[in-house]
């Protein structure tokens, strides 16, 4: 029995077609980032090289990515074709859904707060989990959401904040005569 790292599947299981395709699909959706990362990571892999030398040292490790890495990575890549649209963390029931009124009926939101944080996304979540951990013990804090964490995108909801953004410009202001 023939003993191999998970890293290393056994040679010839990736077939010559595979890491063809494989890197023309790679090198057929490279964009202008890309291109600005390939050379942060020359500058820090062999900064201290001359350019002629970092450019060779990253066209060999390209080409063991391209040819070697990425075709063997995406051969034991199994990807179903129905994939939930709905994130992970909303497939369970929210125990937090009602909370605190569903044990508390006569509980209301406090009248007010030293800081409020509009939105339970990726960044009013951050907001409130850092203020929780580093922010003044003697202020309040309160994080509103309209519907639930995380079910939407950050700035889903900014144009509402800004006066006008979404529903057309404020009427102007008749100045006395």
């Amino acid at each position: 029995m023939a003993l191999h790292n998970d890293r290393s599947p056994p040679v010839g299981r990736v077939t010559l077609w595979t890491r063809f395709t494989s890197v023309l699909r790679v090198l057929s959706e490279l964009r202008r980032p890309d291109f600005q990362a390939a050379g942060h990571f020359m500058q820090l892999q062999w900064g201290d090289r001359s350019w002629p030398v970092r450019w060779a040292c990253f066209f060999r490790w390209g080409l063991k990515q391209l040819f070697l890495e990425i075709p063997r990575a995406a051969h034991d890549l199994h990807i179903p074709r129905r994939v939930s649209r709905t994130p992970m963390w909303l497939l369970d029931e929210n125990r937090w859904a009602n909370h605190p009124w569903q044990t508390d009926p006569d509980c209301e939101l406090p009248a007010e707060v030293d800081t409020l944080v509009i939105g339970a996304g990726f960044s009013g979540a951050a907001c409130g989990f850092h203020w929780s951990r580093r922010g003044p013990t003697d202020r309040t804090l309160a994080i509103v959401e309209m519907c639930l964490g995380a079910q939407r995108g950050t700035g889903s909801d900014g144009p509402l904040l800004h006066h006008g953004s979404r529903h057309g410009p404020a009427p102007a202001a008749r100045q006395p005569t």
